[in-house]
């Protein structure tokens, strides 16, 4: 796996691809809405509170979590914390400014 990825990266920045290129070809500001960008490295970034100063790069993360000897899949619930407390505000306020009914989970 590790390899593949270093010939692929190899390849694209001696055909000139940026990320750039990449965030546009595979359309990362639509489907990631904010918790996925591609970093100048090529590699996708993850930013768990949609803070584009914040990012975590899944790629050096399983590297390094690989070298501990540690096992896959890591688990970020940070996003889907993030997701549940966009949901829960937006059906607090219901359609009018008005409560909608109490947060999930009361």
């Amino acid at each position: 796996m590790g390899s593949h990825s270093v010939t692929i990266e190899t390849e694209t920045a001696a055909a000139g691809w940026s990320a750039a290129d990449a965030s546009s070809a595979y359309e990362v500001p639509r489907w990631g809405q904010g918790y996925f960008s591609v970093g100048e490295g090529g590699h996708l970034l993850v930013h768990p509170e949609k803070d584009p100063s914040r990012s975590i790069d899944p790629k050096e993360l399983i590297d390094r979590v690989q070298l501990r000897g540690l096992d896959l899949p890591v688990y970020c619930p940070t996003i889907g914390v993030h997701l549940v407390h966009r949901l829960e505000a937006t059906r607090y306020r219901g359609s009018a400014g008005r409560p909608a009914g109490p947060p999930i989970g009361w």
